[in-house]
């Protein structure tokens, strides 16, 4: 056990001075040959550190809730789960978060499935959600399908029996502005989220059963606000998708049209007889839609070939498939009709959105004044800001060419104020068109606090992603960076982060706030720092392909955590110096001539059929990028070790399972533990024995208790590096958030967040246990059941209600003579 401590300790120690030398690492090896290299590879295991439980670190385990087993937002808004805010993270995550918490996103994910529009639910008054409509905001029986507004701010409730309606009021809304639409595109981003999750996982069943259907119904739902034709005010038009005000994903930054009363068009505002001030809301086409839309029918796409490989009919003569395609390509046909000319580097970029009559948002002019945070930082022109998301979004999703992926980025990148301290803003400057603006309902503070300007991490995450598809890893290790401090180690991971990103989170300032702060947002960050090295696409056609980012200064890099894809776990190790084509290709030490694209160079293509019958489930993949590790020519790579997946994955498996020991008896005198957890600790050890024995080491409940006893030895080791001197206290805040903002600290509610972390972990454990006692759980589930009860694997469900009642009835008894005792006590 204590060889088990030193190894959580290893994320704590610091760089070498010999930059050829990498740093201590928990889930990388590399070889460095710069400083920067080294700092890169150290900053990629931090982020790897913060999607398991960690003795330093707040990690994703932080935003479980024991109540329902699974992920929610935390902070003020712990059990909802949004598809806004978690889309960074949910997006970027897929391909490598750890088994049991990928059972917990799933089940968070279905909170928007289950509650999913069927074209009948009553909400807010009307009965009209569209079929595929997922939520804003959802739980395991609520549902907000709006952002919200005035009489339409309704939260959805589960049917407890057939024929109620839904509950009409609820106040988890944004604004209360007129004129709202549904959360479509946080709709098309839960559907890539969730189609991720089927892709990594293969999970032919789930997507062919339930989710396919529902995506459909979302696809099909889209088209009926695709734009049919063009006009001479909207020349190319025809193909894009008209929304209303909030239906974009950082809602309510998107105000649709703005009309004022008795306007035809945005033409007449201010002229004679029409009122300055909007106070109608239009459709307008949403150039979002058409980015996040195409990136949702890639996934269909995908899943199409994997669930049903000799295709289906969707329509009369038409397979799923080709009309998915079709689809496709009228997005791709209509891009042309969002775009606008940066003049600094006439390249091009993506407008916000384009009105009916003509009039474009988001034509990018320079600010007349320099917008500092918490000042007014209002647009040169009428709607003369930049629309990030739909740029940044167009490249991570890679849904449109290479040459538009590189104007889209050199555009952003031109602009003087995007980025004002390592993260880059939704906006700049502000909007004058939002749904909550002063023109019409409402405001959205002041700029550069909330969706005008505020950080969002979510939409970080995607930024990231793109700057390592352009190779400015520089940024990408600024933003990642930035994050570590001082955000996580003030413990202060809260979201939006306020002041433009230049200050403390918008929640976590003011009275009440000296404990941690963790949202689920800001995993979109790690998230996406960890992806880029790889960018797993599970794509069509081949199955996945991967997309390398070696930077300059990292001539190899061995990723030691696996890469999902079904059951298989592939283990990769990046070699190069110097150039940026993917030259060869080994699985297992044998070299992969298919592997290689033809069409694209810097690529790496896998076909499911040359993998999955893989010895062990595991494969170990070498990619050498340009000429190999040292330069030179390929014989240059002969240092790498090829290993077998088996044997990489063993180690992983070893290291994993180190994870789930614990020995109180080496803790030192002030770490100990209470009896109540020693005894959590060894009925935990004692299930674990008995789901090995009977072989259900796969089970969601297996995983789960390796988490329990990974953050039980996280906690552990913090107490101990806290003692030794080997994990510090929190550091000094920035100077400038002493001075400008309310901020407290509190170091003993920081470490009591590790011990929450646990003890969270380990009732719902025996919440989602519990939910198996019901006559229509799976063989599985009941098995389970028996073995946490401590009966006969094969008791049937009626043995187990009994059992569970004389569990019941002992714990009432026990209850009761303590009662006495202490009744007893007193009368003495």
């Amino acid at each position: 056990m204590k060889s088990h401590l030193i190894y959580l300790f290893l994320g704590a120690q610091q760089i070498n001075s010999d930059p050829a030398t990498p740093p201590s690492l928990k889930y990388f090896e590399s070889t460095t040959t710069t400083p920067e290299g080294a700092t890169y590879v150290l900053h990629l295991d931090k982020a790897r550190r913060m999607f398991s439980p960690d003795s330093e670190l707040q990690s994703i385990s932080g935003t479980y809730d024991a109540s329902t087993s699974a992920l929610t937002e935390g902070a003020d808004w712990a059990g909802n789960f949004w598809t806004q805010n978690s889309y960074g993270f949910g997006f970027a995550a897929a391909s490598f978060l750890p088994n049991a918490v990928t059972s917990w996103l799933q089940t968070s994910y279905l909170w928007w499935y289950n509650n999913a529009g069927d074209g009948s639910q009553r909400y807010g008054g009307l009965n009209d959600v569209p079929a595929g409509m997922l939520c804003d905001n959802g739980s395991p029986n609520l549902c907000n399908f709006m952002q919200c507004a005035e009489g339409r701010e309704a939260i959805l409730r589960k049917q407890r029996f057939e024929g109620e309606h839904f509950s009409d009021h609820n106040n988890l809304h944004d604004t209360a502005a007129l004129g709202h639409d549904f959360i479509i595109e946080g709709t098309l981003a839960g559907t890539i989220m969730q189609a991720e999750m089927l892709l990594a996982t293969r999970n032919v069943t789930g997507a062919k059963n339930f989710f396919l259907p529902i995506m459909r119904q979302t696809s099909d739902f889209l088209e009926t606000r695709r734009v049919q034709d063009s006009s001479a005010l909207t020349p190319g038009a025809a193909g894009l998708f008209f929304a209303g005000a909030g239906a974009n994903l950082l809602a309510p930054a998107f105000g649709g049209q703005g009309l004022p009363a008795g306007c035809l068009s945005n033409s007449s505002c201010g002229t004679e007889f029409f009122p300055e001030c909007c106070q109608q809301l239009g459709f307008s086409y949403l150039t979002g839609l058409t980015i996040t839309y195409t990136g949702v029918l890639d996934r269909l796409i995908a899943l199409e070939e994997m669930v049903y490989p000799d295709g289906r009919n969707c329509t009369r003569g038409q397979t799923c498939l080709s009309v998915f395609q079709a689809r496709r390509q009228n997005n791709v046909d209509s891009i042309a009709a969002v775009t606008a000319i940066m003049e600094s580097t006439n390249t091009s970029y993506l407008i916000k959105s384009l009105s009916p009559d003509g009039e474009k948002h988001g034509v990018y002019s320079k600010p007349v004044v320099d917008c500092l945070p918490d000042q007014p930082c209002p647009p040169a022109t009428r709607h003369g800001y930049f629309e990030t998301s739909p740029n940044v979004d167009a490249i991570a999703l890679n849904v449109v060419s290479k040459d538009l992926k590189k104007d889209f980025y050199d555009s952003m990148q031109s602009i003087n104020g995007i980025s004002p301290c390592g993260f880059t803003v939704p906006n700049f400057p502000d909007y004058d068109d939002a749904a909550c603006t002063a023109e019409n309902v409402g405001n959205c503070y002041v700029y550069g606090t909330w969706v005008s300007g505020g950080s969002w991490s979510t939409l970080e995450g995607r930024v990231i992603l793109a700057h390592i598809d352009q190779r400015r890893y520089d940024l990408a290790l600024a933003s990642m960076s930035r994050i570590i401090y001082p955000y996580a180690e003030l413990f202060k991971l809260d979201n939006p982060i306020a002041h433009m990103g230049c200050g403390p989170g918008m929640y976590g300032q003011g009275k009440g706030k000296e404990g941690p702060q963790l949202t689920v947002d800001i995993f979109g960050i790690p998230a996406a720092f960890v992806r880029g090295l790889l960018n797993v696409r599970y794509s069509s056609g081949f199955g996945m392909t991967i997309v390398p980012r070696l930077p300059s200064g990292v001539s190899k890099i061995r990723q030691k955590f696996p890469v999902r894809w079904g059951e298989l776990s592939m283990f990769f190790t990046l070699v190069g110096n110097g150039g940026d084509a993917v030259t060869a290709v080994t699985i297992d030490g044998v070299d992969c001539p298919q592997c290689l694209n033809k069409n694209e160079a810097e690529e790496a293509l896998f076909a499911w059929e040359d993998v999955q019958g893989a010895d062990g489930g595991a494969v170990s993949v070498v990619i050498t990028i340009g000429s190999g590790e040292g330069g030179g020519d390929r014989e240059s790579t002969s240092t790498v070790n090829y290993s077998l997946g088996s044997e990489e994955n063993d180690e992983w498996l070893q290291s994993e399972k180190e994870r789930q020991l614990f020995n109180s008896t080496i803790l030192s005198d002030n770490c100990k533990v209470n009896a109540t957890i020693e005894d959590w600790a060894a009925n935990a050890t004692e299930f674990l024995t008995k789901l090995e024995a009977n072989e259900l080491t796969k089970t969601r409940e297996y995983l789960h208790v390796g988490e329990f006893f990974a953050a039980l030895n996280a906690s552990a080791s913090r107490c101990e590096g806290r003692l030794s001197g080997e994990i510090s206290p929190l550091p000094q805040e920035p100077e400038k958030w002493s001075v400008d903002y309310d901020m407290s600290y509190s170091q003993e509610e920081a470490e009591t967040y590790f011990e929450d972390v646990y003890g969270r972990l380990w009732r719902g454990l025996g919440t989602q246990i519990a939910t198996y006692a019901r006559e229509n759980a799976s063989d599985e589930q009941l098995a389970v059941l028996s073995l946490w009860w401590g009966i006969d694997v094969d008791a049937s469900f009626k043995e187990l209600n009994e059992n569970q009642r004389r569990q019941e009835l002992k714990r009432a008894i026990k209850m009761k003579e303590e009662e006495l005792k202490l009744l007893y006590v007193e009368a003495m």
